[in-house]
């Protein structure tokens, strides 16, 4: 891979203003690229989210499928100029995207997992 298309990928190391200045433009513009941009800089999150709830019934490819999918969800309605983190907000989005999931026989099941107390506004 040429440095200018690894450059494009995402930065290798945490850069909050470029992530803040991407999320911005993402959501302004809406482009492919930028939206791409931020799947691939959160999507080693959306793992690490996945893999909390290892151990369960479901494959772990099956959690990070669910886990990318939300990824996408969050990036797609998160409002830059309310002043959140997105890093901060989307493990708990996540978390509740992943609390009811199709069963095997086509119906939903709840998940193991409690609901939390506190809401998050969609």
């Amino acid at each position: 891979m040429t440095a200018p298309a690894a450059a494009s990928r995402g930065p290798k190391r945490h850069d909050r203003a470029t992530d803040e200045a991407r999320l911005r433009r993402y959501g302004a513009d809406h482009t492919p690229e930028d939206r791409e941009w931020l799947v691939v800089r959160y999507l080693p999150l959306a793992r690490h989210v996945a893999a909390r709830y290892r151990g369960g019934s479901e494959p772990i490819e099956d959690l990070e499928q669910v886990a990318s999918l939300a990824l996408v969800k969050a990036i797609d309605r998160f409002d830059a100029s309310r002043g959140t983190s997105f890093a901060g907000r989307s493990p708990s989005r996540r978390r509740s995207t992943n609390r009811t999931r199709p069963s095997s026989s086509g119906s939903t099941t709840a998940s193991s997992t409690p609901p939390r107390t506190a809401s998050i506004a969609t």
